[in-house]
């Protein structure tokens, strides 16, 4: 270095400090050594400065990007929460555009998902649980057992019926004036059946089916003759044991592709595995001293059933016929002090129902229907007994579903009589388990 050099040097460090290195006092003009060290030091400084320039600005950039990430998350939340105030608002449901944009543009974020409301059905089911709703008051009238299902259903059915009967006894004047004593008749039953049914889905459109019914029944009646004689008679007796066994299948006949009314056939068949009625003691008063627990008939019950969805709602509907096979009984066991046997063709039974039934969520349906049976005039040798009625059953149904797990419902029905003959109350849980 010249000396000129030099001195420039010395006069531009003298005039403009330099940052940071007040730390290196100025070298000696006249020592080369010392001036060397100075720029040594002055370099290693600036190194070190330049390396934490480069730390701030790393914990900058990743400060930055942290920040940038929770803003997003928080944006994420915001808008999940306002789509699921659009959904309890009805704002979100999927038959608007709007709704479907933001439905799709749910499924697609990070965040949470949203939820069902409470009270209001879900958006879509599957096919094998449209049709549930009907369950709760009507047996045998859903859909069918899937192939390879096994359904295990286990009952119990409470019913009371009330009836009072008044026959006159003696003769009367010009059909006004009764001349005679009157036998009037109150009668209390109460009826408990508690049964197992199976049911196997042999295709997704067949399935096959047994019902083993148990059976108590109490019966209390109370004569209150008037007249010469107004002693009241109490007259008590039961009966309990195995029912008439169920066996059937049922087959869908059309598989509808996306909506639209199903049609199911089913044949039924009743057997007289029940305690005989015309096997049971007759009393003194007329009345048996053991209840039966079956009809004594064989019976043959074709049905047909429609169901129709229309979300959240099920409509739903059946009509039957129920045939029992004619059997030749003892005249003495019907009462008739003759010889010989008698052919008794019990009365054929009709019946219809119908009903809606409503999803209120994903667990739970509510039901409402009406039932309707008609039972046909008793013929014995042919002929119909004089005094003989036709008798007209209906009932109005409530029921309720819930579902427990994805395999098990629990179904709860009300029943009430709306005709004479009708029970006055009947309750019936079932508990129907897939496996």
């Amino acid at each position: 270095m010249t000396g000129k050099a030099l001195v420039l040097f010395l006069a531009v460090s003298l005039s403009f400090p330099t940052f940071g290195m007040a730390e290196n006092p100025p070298p000696n003009p006249t020592d080369m050594n010392q001036l060397g060290q100075f720029l040594e030091a002055e370099r290693e400084q600036l190194k070190r400065l330049h390396q934490q320039f480069a730390e701030e600005e790393a914990k900058y950039r990743a400060y930055r990007k942290g920040l940038e990430q929770s803003m997003a998350e928080q944006q994420r939340r915001i808008e999940a929460m306002q789509e699921k105030l659009g959904m309890i608002r009805g704002a979100g449901t999927t038959g608007s555009d709007g709704g479907t944009a933001r439905m799709a543009a749910a499924k697609t974020q990070t965040g949470p998902k949203p939820v069902q409301p409470v009270g209001r059905p879900p958006e879509k089911k599957p096919t094998e649980e449209k049709y549930q709703e009907i369950e709760a008051i009507f047996e045998r009238q859903g859909v069918l057992t899937p192939r390879g299902k096994f359904v295990l259903e286990p009952s119990l059915q409470y019913s009371y019926s009330s009836s009072t009967r008044v026959a006159l006894i003696g003769y009367t004047i010009l059909g006004v004036l009764h001349l005679g004593p009157i036998d009037i008749r109150r009668v209390n039953r109460n009826s408990f059946v508690g049964a197992l049914a199976t049911r196997y889905g042999l295709t997704n459109r067949l399935e096959i089916e047994v019902k083993v019914p148990y059976v108590y029944r109490d019966e209390s009646s109370v004569e209150t003759p008037t007249g010469p004689s107004e002693n009241e008679e109490v007259f008590d007796t039961e009966g309990d044991g195995l029912g008439d066994i169920e066996f059937g299948f049922r087959y869908q006949f059309n598989i509808p592709k996306s909506t639209g009314p199903i049609f199911i056939g089913g044949i039924r068949v009743k057997s007289d595995t029940g305690t005989d009625p015309f096997e049971v003691d007759i009393a003194d008063s007329g009345l048996p001293t053991e209840l039966a627990t079956g009809s004594g008939f064989w019976g043959i019950q074709p049905s047909l059933t429609a169901i129709f969805p229309s979300d959240p709602a099920v409509f739903f509907g059946s009509v039957s016929y129920m045939y029992y096979v004619d059997r030749d009984i003892s005249a003495r066991k019907l009462g008739l002090d003759i010889p010989g046997k008698i052919n008794v063709d019990p009365g054929d039974t009709i019946g219809f129902n119908f009903g809606v039934g409503y999803g209120i969520n994903e667990k739970a349906s509510f039901s409402l229907g009406y039932e309707h049976n008609i039972l046909l005039k008793t013929e014995f040798d042919g002929e119909e007994p004089a005094g003989s009625q036709t008798i007209h059953v209906g009932s109005l149904l409530l029921g309720g579903s819930y579902r427990l797990s994805n395999n098990t419902n629990l179904n709860l029905s009300l029943s009430g009589g709306l005709t004479e003959d009708a029970p006055d109350v009947q309750l019936t849980l079932r508990v129907p388990m897939t496996f």
